[in-house]
């Protein structure tokens, strides 16, 4: 079952250092002391989240959003199916980091080259059964094509 986003979840669940390297990218959240929290600490950093503007939170939030997506199984298989299509073999990586959430945030951060087509084929794998539907009212015809 996939868990809707929410913000508070998806800093539990995101390595710190991480999270620190990104709003540190962004110029923002300067005022936590990431280094200080435990992994599951996340209030000082929710209420200095809450505290940016609309604009930035939303800009920022789908990025979050886009990360936990990716965060599972079949999106730690993904990014590496995309990493081996580029030529590259991330499994010694990932088997040093720890959890689904560290491979998306990870991959997000230093090989954004691989982000876009590994989430589209994610999307694309998980779109719900019931949405592929068989089309009985479009006529037959035979394929059209030249040599």
């Amino acid at each position: 079952m996939v868990q809707e986003y929410q913000p508070r979840r998806f800093f539990r669940h995101a390595p710190n250092r991480l999270l620190q390297r990104y709003f540190a990218a962004r110029n923002v959240l300067s005022e936590v002391d990431f280094g200080a929290l435990s992994e599951t600490q996340v209030e000082p950093i929710y209420q200095a989240w809450l505290k940016l503007s609309d604009d930035a939170r939303k800009e920022m939030e789908q990025d979050f959003q886009d990360i936990d997506e990716l965060a599972t199984e079949g999106g730690s298989k993904a990014i590496l199916d995309e990493a081996r299509w580029h030529g590259e073999d991330l499994v010694e990586q990932f088997a040093s980091l720890t959890g689904f959430h560290e491979h998306a945030f990870w991959t997000f951060l230093e090989r954004p080259r691989y982000w876009q087509g590994a989430l589209a084929f994610h999307q694309a794998d998980t779109v719900p059964f019931s949405y592929w539907r068989k089309r009985k009212n479009v006529p037959a015809s035979p394929p059209a094509w030249t040599h």
